[in-house]
């Protein structure tokens, strides 16, 4: 099994939402894959796909299209995301485009930082 490791600097920003469960914490436009970890903020590689809330880069679309396949089907008919970077679109912009101009956000739930939430009025 390969080693995954996130970039260095995303890290740090994992940890810290740890430290703080149920806090967003902003991951500007950093845009890695949820599977394979690779950076892919500045690389221009087209495609990809977003499956709820997990961004897949091309080559790992590629690597597990028939599984992808079948769990974007399973999302639409469920009322979930599932999207397909447009003809041509960086993969990272994509990301970038879905997220929305609020920006990346990361955050680690626990069942006390849930129930917190849900107490908020």
């Amino acid at each position: 099994m390969t080693d995954l490791k996130l970039p260095d600097e995303l890290e740090a920003l994992w940890d810290e939402a740890a430290r703080n469960p149920g806090t967003e914490v902003d991951v500007g436009d950093t845009v890695v894959c949820d599977f394979c970890c690779e950076d892919m903020t500045t690389r221009p590689d087209p495609g990809g796909v977003i499956l709820q809330s997990k961004a897949i880069c091309p080559a790992c679309t590629k690597k597990y299209e028939h599984d992808i396949e079948l769990d974007m089907a399973d999302a639409v008919r469920y009322g979930r995301r599932a999207e397909r970077a447009q003809p041509g679109e960086a993969f990272a912009d994509f990301v970038r485009r879905i997220r929305g101009p609020q920006g990346g956000r990361i955050s680690v739930h626990t069942p006390e930082s849930v129930n917190a939430k849900r107490e908020t009025p």
